[in-house]
């Protein structure tokens, strides 16, 4: 579990403001249902990002179970707009705030602060997060992450859990470029969702690594 940090409350306008753009997925793997919850408990919200992953590839032939994810939950058909530079860190910390960079700080991956150009890891983003509101609302919340560098950006400590632990891949975790194999990741989110969580956003990294190293 992550370090908890005194909470911050958002205002009912920003709680508000969160509410309808919570991407909502059921976690399956063709028809089988891959996460069992109680009885008693409602469905869980993921935001699920596949970083790197071209709208031009969002086709039934290249991605039949992302697409039939999308057709479940919720999606924008025509794609959303990065914000620039389109940038792993700054585009994060826009889906998690909902704001521009100049609004929430992470101009670049590696970005501008008031004592130099620092690692966005460290500077993290301004206001609050979509996962903050959701546990202010006393939801349970989680981040998982292939790139552990996403963990700082979005504020992960503040969340119930986390993963990978304390930003460190577990020992033996396999890699591609140095970041986690999304079956890492993804095997974290069931076992979240297992536990419980209500709200959680989740980053695969593979596509992304293997578009840098591909071209």
């Amino acid at each position: 579990r992550a370090s908890m940090r005194p909470r911050r409350t958002p205002s009912d306008a920003t709680c508000a403001r969160w509410t309808p753009t919570l991407l909502a997925l059921a976690v399956r793997r063709g028809d089988r249902v891959l996460v069992t919850r109680p009885a008693n408990h409602a469905e869980s919200v993921v935001l699920g990002v596949v970083d790197g992953f071209a709208l031009r590839h969002c086709t039934p032939e290249i991605a039949p179970h992302m697409m039939a994810l999308a057709r479940e939950g919720a999606w924008a058909p025509t794609g959303g707009r990065a914000v620039l530079p389109s940038s792993t860190y700054p585009n994060h910390a826009s889906l998690a705030t909902g704001v521009e960079p100049v609004q929430h700080g992470i101009y670049a991956n590696n970005t501008f602060t008031a004592i130099g150009i620092r690692p966005a890891r460290e500077v993290g983003a301004r206001g609050v997060t979509f996962v903050d509101a959701a546990r202010s609302m006393g939801l349970s919340t989680g981040v998982i992450a292939g790139d552990a560098n996403i963990l700082g950006v979005v504020g992960a400590s503040r969340c119930d859990a986390h993963w990978p632990p304390g930003g460190a891949l577990p020992p033996g975790t396999p890699t591609v470029r140095g970041y986690a194999t999304n079956a890492a990741p993804f095997a974290a989110l069931l076992e979240m969702l297992d536990a419980g969580a209500d709200v959680a956003l989740c980053q695969l990294d593979n596509t992304d690594g293997l578009a840098h190293q591909y071209g």
